[in-house]
Order: structure tokens, then C-alpha cells, then sequence
């Protein structure tokens, strides 16, 4: 969906008055350019070695080449699934509630779809999440000249990372009282998460500066 767009075509669509797409598809989608960046930086470095005929190609790098477009494709997924997710709640709010029985439904379609709309976030995190050792090889071990590539994809996948928990809270919001269990289970979720992208911060205080 968003994938098949011009840069040109999204922009105008996010200008719009349209709900989507919305910040968790330019969360992902960023995170998708982080995951591009990473790969650009493993490329680049891999086949500068091997013209520099150097006694072996890193593994690191050609692992982090192919798993940073294998997130790539699944971030775009997020993107998508999360405009789909979004479009879903709105109109359990057109539901009707007018009789017990109409609220009723209503309030329990408008949990599930807010339920729903979380899963798309933790994708985009999930994703960040597992880029996120490739980044420090790219940083450690990529190529001087696109270095520079390899510090922005570090923060955009923290950045990422941070905005998405926004998304996350904001749903949970609406399901405090209602499913308290699924509150509990994200917020562990989110603690998890906020650890991750504390340490990938520091990382980046110390590594990413030349």
C-alpha cells in the first residue's frame, strides 16, 4: 500500500486530512529507512573489502545486509497494518449506541480494535529491536566514509523505538479498567523495550561521534 506510493504521494496523503496514514505508519517507515541505511553501510564496506582483496568478507556485515532488508519489508508491513488497524477503530466508533445491547457491542468492538491497533507498533519496535546489534556492527565495522550513515540509523532506530511506545500508551489509555491484563502484559512490554533503547542511547553517546 504505502510502499507502492511516490515520496510525493505519501507526503500528500500525511498533509491531508485523511487518518491515515498516521504517525505509526512514519514511525515504521522511517525505522524501514533506518534498515536501508544499515544495509547500504554493510554493502558498501563488503564489497570495498573484497575489492581491496582482503583475506575474508565479514560475516557480520553480509548477516546485517540481509537481515536489515528482510526488517525492511516487515516494516513496511507495520506501516500499512498500522493504517488498516487505525481505519478499523474508527468505525467501531460509528457503531450504533443507542440500545444496552447496541453499547455493548460497540464498547467491547471499540477494546478489541484498540487491542489490534497495538500490534502494529510492536512490530515497528520488534523489528528496531533486532536491528539494533547489526547497528553497532555498522557502526563499529562499516566502512569510515558512510560511518555517518551507519550513526543516523542508530538513532533513528532508537528514535523509532521511543515514538512507538507513544502509540503504544496512548491506545492503553482507553484500556485502563477494560482489559487490564493486556495493560500489564504492554506495559511489561514497554519497560522492556524502554531498557533496550536506553542502552542503544548510550551507545550512541559514545560510538557515534567522530
Amino acid at each position: 500500500m504505502f510502499g507502492e506510493l511516490t515520496i510525493n504521494d505519501f507526503l500528500h496523503l500525511l498533509n491531508s486530512s485523511a487518518p491515515t496514514p498516521g504517525g505509526g505508519a512514519v514511525v515504521a517507515i522511517n525505522a524501514a529507512h533506518a534498515a536501508g541505511l544499515l544495509s547500504m553501510v554493510s554493502n558498501i564496506t563488503t564489497k570495498k573489502n573484497l575489492s581491496d582483496q582482503s583475506d575474508s568478507v565479514n560475516r557480520d556485515l553480509v548477516k546485517c545486509m540481509l537481515v536489515s532488508v528482510m526488517h525492511q519489508e516487515k516494516l513496511l508491513k507495520a506501516a500499512d497494518a498500522d493504517a488498516v488497524a487505525f481505519n478499523a477503530l474508527m468505525d467501531c466508533f460509528k457503531m450504533p449506541g443507542t440500545t444496552d445491547e447496541e453499547k455493548h457491542a460497540r464498547s467491547a468492538a471499540i477494546v478489541n480494535a484498540t487491542k489490534n491497533a497495538c500490534e502494529p507498533p510492536k512490530q515497528t519496535v520488534l523489528s528496531c529491536k533486532a536491528l539494533v546489534d547489526f547497528a553497532k556492527i555498522a557502526v563499529e565495522q562499516g566502512d569510515k566514509s558512510v560511518v555517518s550513515d551507519a550513526f543516523i540509523a542508530c538513532r533513528m532506530l532508537a528514535t523509532a523505538m521511543r515514538c512507538s511506545i507513544y502509540n503504544l500508551q496512548i491506545n492503553l489509555k482507553t484500556l485502563i479498567g477494560k482489559d487490564d491484563e493486556f495493560v500489564k502484559k504492554t506495559n511489561e512490554f514497554i519497560a522492556g523495550i524502554d531498557a533496550v533503547i536506553t542502552e542503544l542511547e548510550k551507545f550512541i553517546d559514545e560510538k557515534c561521534r567522530f
